[in-house]
């Protein structure tokens, strides 16, 4: 894993969890990528927009796989629905 050194102690040679924030993510390439919460994120006026921006380089940072989860509905969870369509569930 990860630590506080960010990306200078992500190695791509070695098969490991990272777990990392989408800002330390960023110059980065992950074979999967896995989001957790979508549902939790801040969709306030003030914060839709950088959450969105932020959501969407962790999303460009996955190479062959992207899991999102969400555990409720917000505006994030029904917009990835709609451009998903049956590729992506919305419980």
């Amino acid at each position: 894993m990860a630590d506080r050194r960010g990306k200078r102690a992500y190695d791509p040679r070695k098969t490991q969890v990272n777990i990392l924030s989408v800002q330390s993510s960023k110059g980065l390439e992950f074979r999967s990528v896995i989001f957790i919460g979508i549902g939790q994120v801040d969709t306030s006026e003030t914060q839709a927009a950088q959450n969105m921006k932020l959501l969407y380089v962790g999303m460009t940072r996955a190479k062959e796989r992207l899991l999102i989860t969400a555990s409720a509905r917000n505006e994030f969870t029904e917009r990835l629905g709609t451009m998903t369509g049956d590729a992506c569930a919305v419980a």
